[in-house]
């Protein structure tokens, strides 16, 4: 059910947004479009007046409450594993005793959004997160490729639709995609950058402390 799910709600996504599109270009110039600062809202007031303004920029905050809920319950927990597995400070692999719950990989996840909530603006923040993404989008699909080239014999317990030409053209638009945001915006994506490679010395450090192996 997985896969299904998963390209159920990628369509219906691509759909709402297709329509919304639709939406702004049928209520609004396209020079107000590229001159606005929030499109939904100025195209909701322009058809329903100040109410259906007011009524989408409640759903934009709550989708993004929604959005930010994920990132909390998630990115702590990778702190976690990472501890668990030897590749962080011990400390941040131990549960709340009463919650049990990882409060310290919570309180670093909190400490670091501060840190580049502050750093810049909104607009510098989503070209960082948005460009790191895509490279480990790009490099998880790769690594997919290379696994199954090296190991064979392994079961394959999700077959992949249209193997191996869906993961080779994926592979292609991402880092496509990704050179196109150097290209386009080279300060933030380089930083970005710079920040994904600060974390490889860390991690051979705590390898070699440990003696982890892959």
């Amino acid at each position: 059910n997985t896969p299904r799910a998963l390209a159920s709600g990628l369509a219906v996504v691509v759909l709402v947004y297709a329509l919304s599109l639709w939406v702004y270009l049928k209520a609004l110039p396209v020079r107000e479009i590229a001159a606005s600062q929030a499109v939904a809202p100025e195209a909701a007031m322009r058809i329903m007046g100040p109410v259906g303004g007011t009524l989408v920029t409640l759903t934009m905050i709550v989708a993004l409450v929604g959005a930010a809920n994920a990132s909390v319950l998630a990115a702590p927990r990778m702190f976690f594993a990472q501890a668990r597995d030897g590749l962080l400070f011990p400390s941040l692999g131990r549960l709340h005793p009463k919650f049990e719950t990882p409060s310290r990989a919570l309180v670093v996840q909190c400490v670091w959004a501060m840190i580049l909530a502050a750093s810049g603006t909104y607009d510098v923040l989503l070209s960082y997160c948005t460009f790191a993404a895509w490279v480990f989008y790009t490099m998880t699909v790769a690594g997919l490729i290379l696994l199954r080239r090296r190991h064979p014999e392994w079961p394959r317990r999700f077959m992949m639709p249209g193997y191996p030409w869906t993961p080779i053209v994926f592979v292609i638009a991402g880092a496509a995609f990704v050179g196109s945001t150097i290209v386009s915006r080279p300060g933030p994506s380089l930083a970005g950058l710079g920040l994904i490679a600060s974390g490889v010395p860390l991690y051979f450090y705590w390898k070699r402390r440990t003696n982890y192996r892959v």
